[in-house]
């Protein structure tokens, strides 16, 4: 279900864009907005961008094992610091460093990835769709910081979510449920 959400809206992605700006004038992709690249590039990255997930994904759920810190009764940030990066740390390190296992990796970015993408494609699709149909929207169109910045912010949102699921299941094994 994750795969066909997430090739729907990057499709839909791709057929807003396509709506509002066809010779990419307007498009503030960095692909586009920064390196100038065109159509085939964007196109091009959005496939290997997509297979990428979908493989990381693929592995997060079927293959990938799951290995909790041997403690029991952690809080959820020793939990997660511990899951994550091996040992306690501050949980900004979170955020500002890859875990410290390869299985741990893809569990992270095979469950974030694919929510974060399809979430953001949605938003970025309802937006080029209502730039094409509504000249009034235009005067309500956020800055591109500030788009950034909901990106990111959903990001953290989904990322804290696979952590939280990730400490119930933990404290399920803790506890012999």
């Amino acid at each position: 279900m994750l795969t066909v959400l997430l090739c729907v809206t990057r499709l839909s992605d791709l057929f807003a864009t396509f709506l509002v700006t066809p010779n990419l004038a307007r498009e503030t992709n960095p692909l586009v907005s920064v390196l100038g690249q065109g159509w085939a590039w964007l196109i091009g990255v959005q496939v290997v961008l997509v297979s990428i997930i979908v493989l990381l994904n693929y592995y997060s759920l079927f293959k990938s094992k799951t290995e909790y810190p041997s403690e029991e009764g952690l809080s959820f940030q020793r939990f997660a610091t511990r899951y994550y990066l091996g040992r306690e740390q501050h949980w900004v390190n979170l955020i500002f460093r890859l875990p410290y296992r390869w299985n741990v990796f893809v569990k992270v970015f095979g469950y974030t990835l694919p929510r974060v993408l399809i979430v953001v494609g949605l938003l970025v699709s309802v937006s080029s769709l209502l730039l094409s149909v509504s000249p009034t929207y235009a005067n309500y169109y956020l800055p591109l910081p500030a788009f950034y910045a909901v990106f990111f912010a959903i990001a953290l949102l989904i990322y804290y979510r696979f952590f939280q699921t990730e400490y119930v299941a933990y404290r399920r094994r803790s506890e012999g449920l």
